[in-house]
């Protein structure tokens, strides 16, 4: 949990992932070698020996949803585009942080007195937002804001009721602590670990991850949505019981012999998973799997209450079992 929270202060919208990936890099056990490509990407190999080629390897995205500021206005606020699935209605009054410097702002728009009867039933479209600096004029605005610059949600991470935390891009801090847990056990074997970048921005991270490492089989850590809140119909994924398998998703079928693996991992270690029967939307898995000549891939993931939003909420029970049916499953796959 302290490493989450350490990570969770560290911004990182996709393109900006540097000081995430570089807190990463001091926790990396000396055993490990590691290099970065031209995108970004953090590589890890965890191997015996230089000679040797992990055939395996385990996938989490460092990246966050975010802004990027695309102009500053003659008064001094800022327009900005959405990096990632951040929808307008849950922007309008929210903090940011932005730029290097990350200072505050708020998401604005036309004020609920001033609206016409019929446009306050209306969702703004994002273009008519704005993030408000406190600058008088354009000229105050650039004194601490350059076009360009990333802009990230202020949102407070911590607890959550009962085994729970919650928070803005929960699921890079779960992905990459599982991660680094597997990468400091002394008992699996070898592997390659890859913290990608830019998934939030269309996977382009860990296509060019895959190419580089040219692993055999790769199993993809992150969040799935999990359809356990009110009125949500059906209860396909559900917090607090387990991780999420399935034998397909939009865009990829997974291998059937890994499915295997996984299913019957998970049964002689008594961990407890779950089935999903809705394929999910926007893995890394979909990118990656027709990488070079084609990789055996399988998403392991971890139910998340109102996926990709504001707010993700995500059980720590479902967070280690993930991680203990990832390092049962690294053991065969590495041994056998």
């Amino acid at each position: 949990m302290k490493n989450i929270d350490t990570l969770s202060k560290i911004s990182s919208v996709s393109g900006s992932e540097n000081a995430f990936a570089a807190a990463l890099i001091e926790q990396l056990p000396e055993y490990c070698r590691y290099e970065r490509d031209a995108l970004g990407n953090l590589m890890v190999y965890k191997q015996k020996s230089s000679d040797s080629v992990p055939k395996v390897m385990i996938s989490a995205p460092m990246d966050e949803s975010g802004f990027l500021i695309s102009s500053v206005s003659e008064n001094g606020s800022l327009k900005f585009v959405t990096v990632g699935n951040l929808p307008p209605q849950a922007l309008f009054g929210k903090r940011v942080r932005v730029g290097k410097s990350e200072i505050l702002g708020v998401i604005g728009g036309k004020p609920i007195h001033l609206l016409k009867e019929k446009e306050r039933d209306v969702i703004p479209p994002k273009e008519e937002l704005f993030i408000d600096i406190g600058a008088k004029i354009k000229e105050e605005a650039l004194q601490y804001v350059q076009i360009g610059d990333w802009a990230v949600l202020e949102c407070s991470f911590g607890n959550f009721g009962k085994d729970k935390i919650k928070g803005h891009g929960v699921h890079r801090m779960i992905g990459s602590e599982i991660l680094m847990n597997l990468l400091k056990s002394e008992d699996t074997g070898d592997f390659a670990a890859v913290f990608s970048v830019q998934s939030m921005a269309g996977h382009g991270g860990i296509v060019t991850a895959s190419y580089s490492v040219h692993p055999e089989i790769a199993l993809f850590l992150d969040t799935v949505k999990a359809n356990d809140f009110p009125e949500s119909g059906t209860q396909d994924c559900v917090l607090g019981k387990g991780a999420v398998l399935s034998f397909m998703d939009k865009g990829v079928i997974y291998d059937a012999g890994l499915y295997q693996i996984a299913t019957e991992t998970a049964k002689t270690h008594n961990i407890p998973v779950q089935f999903s029967k809705t394929p999910q939307t926007g893995l890394e898995a979909v990118e990656a799997h027709t990488v070079r000549s084609g990789i055996k891939t399988l998403t392991v993931g971890i139910p998340c209450r109102y996926h990709r939003g504001i707010n993700e909420v995500v059980s720590l029970t479902d967070v280690e079992n993930t991680e203990n049916l990832v390092k049962e499953m690294i053991r065969k796959l590495t041994h056998d």
